[in-house]
């Protein structure tokens, strides 16, 4: 899977679309032609590990003998690269077959009018066509069962998270038996430059990952976005207390619609900005292929969703979901949706200034593990003579730190789809750092880091302090 990285400038505000050279997709998993599973209750028997890299699409047949419940029959689980309950294991999601799941990741279902009257006694004897789909931090499942019965289903769940790029997959079996006849590698979906993409067939089924924060915020997004038929097949934003949708204690301070309307905590929210100089027929209209940038803040007991949309057609406009709620608690969550339309996600997104020099930028891979990037415009009489084009790194401007080579040149670079051009006589330089460990004891004090060619000097210092991009 190729890594996307989001670059930010000191205030942490900017986009790039840089990736890294594509990892292969590799499944591995049982070398039998068959495996069956079968247990008498929960967590006690499970397939092979099916692990993946990267992008993927995995489809698995499965001949289902189900119980008597609902939840009777297999369940997707989805995982870190680790057995299970050994270290670093950490489930992304559990994903049964009743439109029920689990784990860190965000989970959107759309069971496509089941009848649960006619589930279980389908599911006693189906086979199952089961397809899992990864793009970037985006996982769909497709489901089909078909009934000894004559009665067929489908089912669709939507897995969003920051996944690892190595993840495994199993089958958990729960009072049930069910064999894995195959699985089938296809091939890998189109890379992408967002974080995630949300594609919605209907209201409330897709979702994006949570996003927790305690006391005020601000976090930005740039949101590529393809709006449906109605002015509320579009983007959906919502704050909640600190709890998983429908979790015991759930709360909604706002669901609030792109058509200055909310399903939830209506009297808290209120709309402005320059939407009203348009009907909604031409905001429809805006909003079928835009560019929204997206800022979210807290201040105090207010949360504002800030969109300035930029429409394909030449038109745009802002438009602000405006929370206040003197009840809202220390820690919340926020998170986007949509309803009958599709929106790509670019995580911390504003736009290049054009004064701006030298950027940085973090990636959470794990808890404990980071990848740090580092651009900057150097000036080269001709890049060419340059074989060692890099950079070396320093807690200290006098001693000359660890020498990173090989670094790729760039005329320009691209943020928010938008070009930057070095300027006459300058290029872009990209420096990246792996497995850094989440800790400012690492990098409490600025880093110094200087291009290195043939004779380079050593001792500039940058304007980057590692240990705040890490907080």
């Amino acid at each position: 899977m190729k890594k996307k990285f989001f670059v930010v400038a000191a205030s942490l505000a900017l986009t790039m679309a840089v990736t890294c050279p594509a990892m292969a997709d590799v499944v591995t998993g049982s070398t039998d032609a068959e495996k069956t599973v079968t247990t008498d209750g929960w967590w006690k028997d499970f397939s092979d590990y099916y692990k993946l890299n990267g992008n993927f699409d995995v489809t698995f047949t499965i001949d289902n003998k189900g119980g008597t419940a609902n939840w009777n029959n297999p369940s997707l689980v989805v995982t870190t690269d680790a057995d299970r309950g050994a270290e670093g294991y950490s489930e992304y999601a559990v994903v049964r077959m009743d439109a029920y799941g689990w784990g860190t990741a965000s989970l959107g279902y759309n069971t496509n009018g089941w009848n649960w009257d006619t589930f279980a006694a389908t599911m006693q004897d189906a086979e199952i066509t089961y397809n899992v789909k990864r793009v970037n931090n985006s996982i769909d499942v497709h489901a089909v069962m078909v009934g000894a019965n004559g009665i067929t289903q489908t089912y669709d769940v939507n897995i969003n998270d920051y996944f690892n790029d190595d993840l495994r997959l199993f089958f958990a079996a729960d009072t049930c038996t069910f064999t894995i006849k195959n699985y089938t590698v296809n091939v890998a979906p189109a890379e992408t430059d967002a974080s995630y993409v949300l594609k919605s067939a209907g209201w409330w089924q897709e979702f994006s990952p949570y996003y927790s924060y305690t006391g005020d915020f601000t976090r930005s997004f740039h949101i590529k976005n393809s709006g449906g038929a109605a002015q509320w097949n579009n983007p959906i934003f919502a704050v909640t207390n600190d709890v998983a949708r429908a979790g015991t204690g759930y709360t909604e301070y706002s669901v609030a619609r792109c058509d200055a309307y909310s399903v939830a905590g209506g009297d808290n929210t209120t709309y402005n900005g320059t939407y009203t100089s348009y009907s909604w027929e031409d905001i429809t209209a805006i909003l079928a292929d835009a560019d929204i940038y997206l800022t979210v803040t807290r201040s105090g007991n207010t949360v504002t969703f800030a969109n300035e949309v930029n429409g394909a057609n030449g038109k745009s406009y802002t438009y602000n979901v405006v929370v206040t709620n003197d009840s809202l608690p220390e820690t919340i969550r926020f998170f986007l949706s949509t309803d009958t339309a599709s929106m790509s996600v670019y995580e911390d997104s504003k736009d290049v200034t054009s004064d701006t020099k030298t950027y940085a930028q973090y990636k959470k891979v794990s808890d404990n593990n980071y990848t740090v990037r580092i651009v900057s415009e150097v000036a080269m009489a001709d890049v060419t003579k340059y074989a060692n084009v890099g950079f070396r790194c320093s807690k200290l401007a006098t001693k000359a730190g660890e020498n990173y080579y090989g670094m790729k040149v760039y005329k320009s670079i691209k943020a928010n789809g938008k070009t930057v051009t070095a300027a006459d006589g300058k290029y872009f330089v990209i420096l990246e750092i792996n497995n850094v460990v989440n800790t400012a004891k690492l990098y409490a004090e600025p880093v110094y880091q200087d291009v290195t060619m043939a004779l380079g000097s050593f001792g500039k210092e940058v304007t980057v302090d590692m240990a705040s991009l890490l907080k």
